[in-house]
């Protein structure tokens, strides 16, 4: 099972760009175009499945702008994926961008701006879900992207002290955050199956 993971302290040789300006600075990682458009840095790697999470660290000072992963995109140039993002005195929120185009699918909490968040997207069959330092945020259903890459994910440019992105991770096989994995999870039915057809006979 695949796990990946950055802190933004060499370079993106990893990491393949695909709209907007990446750079490292400061040992965090800034996206420097601006403009209302979505923006993909693309993990170069891919997952071994399906069912994924992607996670990274925000910090965002602007309304105007936001950060956050991406799960499922597109393995090219065209900025489709899911991301889960976060507007500086806002609201978190998780989209669908399609060829650029936004669709809002939920909106989580509120959001302080210039506050440091550990964003975490989860996709597990078509449930989408959006957790912030470990605590559920927000959670919505969609079938439209069923496969695809991982990577961050702006709204305009994040690059200031205030607006980064750091400490990125991207995992095979995890369910939400506080709940086993996938493959924890079936084990586990296993053995409890198991122990019950052998110690009190039930099929």
């Amino acid at each position: 099972m695949a796990s990946y993971s950055d802190d933004f302290s060499g370079t993106l040789g990893a990491w393949t760009s695909d709209s907007g300006s990446w750079t490292i600075t400061s040992g965090t990682l800034r996206q420097t175009t601006s403009g209302g458009s979505y923006r993909k840095l693309r993990y170069s790697s891919a997952m071994d499945t399906n069912d994924y999470y992607c996670q990274c660290t925000i910090v965002n000072g602007a309304s105007t702008e936001a950060p956050g992963p991406f799960v499922r995109g597109a393995v090219s140039s065209t900025v489709t994926y899911y991301a889960y993002i976060f507007f500086g005195s806002d609201f978190s929120y998780i989209v669908e961008i399609t060829a650029g185009a936004e669709t809002i699918l939920a909106t989580g909490g509120s959001y302080t701006a210039a506050s440091s968040v550990v964003a975490r997207l989860d996709a597990t069959g078509t449930a989408l879900t959006g957790t912030r330092g470990g605590a559920a945020d927000v959670s919505t259903t969609d079938g439209s992207l069923t496969s695809g890459a991982v990577g961050c994910a702006t709204f305009g440019s994040i690059n200031a002290a205030n607006e980064t992105i750091d400490l990125w991770s991207a995992v095979d096989g995890a369910a939400p955050s506080g709940q086993p994995s996938i493959a924890r999870y079936a084990h586990q039915q296993f053995v409890q199956q198991y122990v019950s057809q052998r110690v009190f006979g039930v099929r």
